[in-house]
């Protein structure tokens, strides 16, 4: 796999030039829903005022499903909550933020205790630095450069050839450990004829995407907790007379990288993989 670009390159460089119509800006932070995203990820962005200190701390009222908290400069720590495992008090001790949220699904259950406002996704409500409600966002619909339906036949490539057309980074600026901020890759591989399974362990967790005559959305990966080792893509995904024997893979890495960044491709599925809650 090839480095492409961290997400703060996709959000300060790419969208503006190639995509400007997937930045919302408003006053306080929207829910998904309301920017016409239902699912996926978005990036929010802020300042902080001079009036607030530093370091601060950052308070997220409400928030579907996942975040992570980080800053341009990759000098301040991820910090990665979870809808099931919330906790507040954020550290930050730069003034630009980013907070990336994705969303892990909806629920038709039916929980009446549960209001509509429970199953938004994004950032719902204010976020705060030292009790001072943050104003003047900035929200990325990153997910808009990936197909959102398993079947990418109305799948803007426009959009797809525009990102991958940026000069890829030699090295990742926030690999060090704990500095890791999600980032994108991509790379070919040959001669795949019949249903393959692509063996996403070392990796952390994100969503893979195959290139072939379309674009399809493979899914999620999540070897860290498990027990998704494995994702599955079907021989007629693979390749095709517009590309040859050459299938390419997209992968948007949220949490953590393999040195190595290598992908494998098997013959066989790995179902019931480890599973660690811990890492939830």
């Amino acid at each position: 796999m090839h480095l492409i670009y961290d997400i703060l390159t996709l959000i300060q460089q790419v969208i503006p030039l190639h995509a400007p119509e997937m930045r919302v800006s408003s006053r306080y932070p929207l829910p998904m829903e309301q920017m016409g995203q239902n699912h996926g990820i978005v990036v929010y962005s802020t300042k902080l005022p001079d009036s607030i200190g530093l370091p601060a701390q950052l308070d997220i009222q409400l928030y579907g499903d996942r975040v992570y908290v980080f800053t341009a400069t990759g000098d301040t720590p991820v910090q990665i909550s979870s809808r099931n495992r919330p906790y507040t008090g954020f550290t930050v001790d730069e003034r630009e933020v980013f907070i990336l949220v994705e969303d892990n699904g909806h629920s038709n259950t039916g929980h009446v205790r549960y209001s509509y406002q429970y199953y938004q996704k994004g950032i719902i409500g204010n976020v705060t630095a030292n009790g001072q409600v943050l104003e003047d966002w900035d929200a990325f619909l990153v997910s808009e450069l990936l197909p959102k339906q398993p079947y990418g036949e109305n799948f803007n490539f426009t959009r797809l050839w525009a990102m991958l057309s940026v000069p890829p980074s030699t090295e990742n600026r926030y690999s060090a450990a704990g500095k890791y901020i999600p980032t994108f890759y991509w790379g070919d591989v040959s001669g795949l004829e019949g249903d393959s399974f692509v063996e996403m362990s070392g990796w952390g967790k994100g969503i893979l995407t195959v290139l072939g005559d379309q674009f399809y959305n493979l899914g999620r990966y999540w070897p860290l907790a498990g027990p998704q080792h494995r994702l599955f893509c079907p021989s007629e995904w693979c390749s095709g007379p517009k590309r040859g024997l050459i299938t390419t893979f997209l992968v948007l890495e949220l949490e953590q990288a393999p040195s190595n960044l290598t992908i494998s491709v098997k013959d066989t599925p790995l179902v019931d993989g480890p599973y660690d809650e811990s890492q939830t």
